[in-house]
């Protein structure tokens, strides 16, 4: 919506208060099976499944006829926000016609790409250099803030810090999705070692 950029933290929020956002509220897919449904909200144009991947190993139609047992499952999951220690933050700077960005990142070409699209720059005028990375727990391949580092540095010609604190880190950064999983393991061998173990 807004990025603003100052030489002090309070500096910066002064200037936040005077961005004034007018909001139009949408209709929200909060789930991943209503999402699925001609009700539900369209989120992108080619509809709402993100992925959708199969893996069938052997005969599975033979499997199923010689099974003595077909165990079906189906397991989900809550959307879940990572919480590193380490907030999220990058530090960008021009060099050489392009731009340097630093950042805990475990995604520095993901990140790159990103950077590249959103600065319409070819991917060799961004150069990310990953940082240690303290603590990733599935989190740290794709950062708002080296966008907004590079953004910044990249309008004022000046190098850029963008840290976010804890909470901005919770509204800001990417979730992992809750998933619906179904497993079918038709297996004979399977179901004997069950009984017997």
């Amino acid at each position: 919506m807004a990025l603003v950029a100052a030489e002090s933290e309070a500096a910066a929020l002064e200037a936040a208060e005077r961005v004034k956002v007018r909001y139009e509220p949408l209709p929200v897919a909060d789930d991943p099976e209503d999402a699925l449904t001609e009700k539900a909200p369209p989120i992108h144009e080619g509809g709402n499944l993100c992925h959708e991947f199969r893996i069938v190993r052997g005969d599975f139609e033979a499997a199923f006829r010689e099974a003595d047992l077909i165990v079906t499952r189906t397991y989900q999951t809550q959307m879940a926000d990572h919480s590193a220690l380490e907030p999220d933050g990058a530090v960008a700077e021009l060099s050489e016609g392009g731009l340097v960005v630093w950042v805990s990142s475990k995604g520095v070409h993901l990140d790159q790409g990103e950077i590249a699209r959103v600065l319409e720059l070819p991917l060799e005028k961004v150069r990310v250099i990953a940082a240690t990375v303290g603590g990733s727990f599935g989190s740290k391949p794709d950062h708002p803030t080296v966008c907004m580092a590079a953004l910044i540095a990249w309008k004022t010609g000046r190098p850029a810090k963008v840290v976010l604190n804890r909470e901005e880190c919770f509204l800001a950064k990417t979730k992992r999705h809750p998933y619906l999983l179904t497993t079918l393991m038709p297996s004979a061998e399977m179901v004997r070692s069950w009984e017997s173990g």
